[in-house]
Parts: C-alpha cells; sequence; structure tokens
C-alpha cells in the first residue's frame, strides 16, 4: 500500500491536545486542525499556535492507520516520542507502542521530516515530550494509509494505483498571458471490505481558504464538453459502483480566464470523497 498524505482535518479524524495527566482540549474545529495540516510551509508568524500548554498532540483516526513518514515544524526545543494505540479513550490513557527506534529532537522552528523505523497500525497516533509540558505547535504532517481503504484513486484507464504524493495534481504552469483550462483524470476502485456496492460524491476543495481554487475548480464527469461540470465545492455523487470495479471516468478541472489569472505561484487543492 503507498503511503500518502493524510488529509485528516476532512477525513473525520478527532484531534487532541494532552497534558501528562489527562485530556486537556479536543481541537474543536476543522479550521484549526487544517493549519496544523497546512500545506505551504509559511513563516513562524504565518502558521497556527497551539493555545496554552501541552505534553504532546494526539490523532483518533476514524480506522485504523499506519502512520510511516511525519513531517513537523515546532517552536521549542523537545524530545518527542512517537507511538501508537488501538484502546485509549483521550489520547492520553490506554496501551502505547513506540513506532520509532528514538525519541526525536527537531531544531526551532525548522521543518524536519522523519521515516519511522517501526510502523505499525492504531487508531490512535501522538508525538508525546519525554518529560514536561510545551507550548504551542506550528504544522504536523502524517503520511501513511487506513490499513483497509474503502476505495482508491486509480488512473482512467484504468492500469494502475494512483500512488504519487500529489497524485491528481494538475502540474502545467498556467501564466497571466492566456486563459488556463486543464485537467487531472481518475478513477474510483470500490475496496470496501464489506463486499457491498458503494456510491462516492467528490468534491475538490482549497486546502486552506484560497478563492482561487474555490472560484475555479471543478469536477467533470460523462461527456466532458464542460456542461457537466459542477463547482468542486458542490460535487458530484457518482452511479452505484460494485465491489471490486471502477467508477467512470472523473476529472479535476481548473478553468481560470486570463483576466482572472493571478499568475502568483502555485495553488493546492484537495480532493474528498465521501462514500455512501
Amino acid at each position: 500500500m503507498a503511503s500518502k498524505r493524510m488529509y485528516y482535518h476532512v477525513d473525520g479524524t478527532t484531534m487532541y491536545q494532552v497534558r501528562s495527566d489527562t485530556l486537556y482540549s479536543v481541537l474543536q474545529t476543522a479550521l484549526t486542525m487544517s493549519y496544523i495540516n497546512e500545506l505551504e510551509t509559511g513563516s513562524a508568524s504565518t502558521l497556527k499556535d497551539w493555545a496554552g500548554s501541552g505534553r504532546g498532540i494526539a490523532w483518533n483516526f476514524p480506522k485504523q492507520a499506519t502512520i510511516r513518514d511525519l513531517v513537523v515544524r515546532f517552536n521549542e526545543a523537545r524530545s518527542w516520542n512517537l507511538e501508537i494505540s488501538n484502546n485509549s479513550s483521550n489520547g492520553y490513557d490506554g496501551d502505547w507502542v513506540s513506532v520509532h527506534s528514538s525519541t526525536i529532537s527537531p531544531s526551532v522552528g525548522v521543518i524536519s521530516s522523519y521515516t519511522l523505523s517501526n510502523p505499525t497500525a492504531g487508531t490512535w497516533f501522538r508525538i508525546y515530550a519525554t518529560s514536561g509540558d510545551t507550548g504551542a505547535w506550528y504544522s504536523a504532517h502524517l503520511y501513511g494509509e487506513y490499513v483497509q481503504p474503502s476505495f482508491e484513486f486509480w488512473d482512467a484507464t484504468p492500469t494502475a494505483e494512483l500512488t504519487g504524493v500529489n497524485p491528481l495534481a494538475i502540474s502545467t504552469i498556467g501564466t497571466n498571458n492566456s486563459d488556463f483550462n486543464e485537467y487531472s483524470s481518475f478513477k474510483i476502485k470500490n475496496t470496501n471490505i464489506d463486499g457491498l456496492s458503494h456510491t462516492y460524491t467528490v468534491y475538490a476543495l482549497p486546502v486552506v481558504t484560497d478563492t482561487t481554487v474555490s472560484n475555479n475548480i471543478f469536477i467533470a464527469h460523462d461527456s466532458f464538453t464542460g456542461g457537466d461540470k459542477v463547482a468542486g465545492a458542490t460535487g458530484w455523487t457518482t452511479p452505484s459502483v460494485a465491489n471490486g470495479a471502477f467508477s467512470q471516468e472523473l476529472r479535476v478541472y481548473s478553468t481560470i480566464s486570463q483576466a482572472n489569472n493571478p499568475a502568483d505561484g502555485f495553488h493546492y487543492f484537495l480532493v474528498k470523497v465521501v462514500e455512501a
């Protein structure tokens, strides 16, 4: 199974800040989680700080996941354990198993990457200070996969699963000298262990607030003549897909007129799929 960036702020994951004695607080909003899962590196002044203090942070996934890589940026020099649990109720209690051979000690304000030496499946993952409570963090990106994904993204043929870090990226670079009209094609494969048919509602959304993306990203299906495109935030639901089968070809479109093209670098989107 390929390791992929996990957009935990939109997949049903709950995120906690934990102290050394008990649950401290739940991060209530997807917006706060999206800041911590921010794709842009930015500067320390623009990244999201944690409020208050805590021993670490914990993710409670909607089902078992295996974390394989970690990219973090902290604002305090500490040593951290990387741990997984399948029976915690709050990010502190329960049994925790180390998934890395040593603690990590990234420098303050520096983006640091780690490949876990002992990736293990669990419903909880936490980054936990070896001692004492600590203050604000800037960002934490997780790479891995759910142990049994409900669906997979495949190329439009379909001949292979899409396994890149950004498998649906629209990589053509537009300029402010012409209109921009590009797309990325894919199919959805039903891999749910329940053996049943499912429908999939597909959305294309900005990673963070970005009107260039929200106003100019679309999902297309069927004829691809333009009339079947729907706004990315509205989404489109596939007909029922049998277990083990593929949906029809779908496309993520970006259409920006020359007049509205900001020509200011890359803009990032994610594709969200809701199974029913």
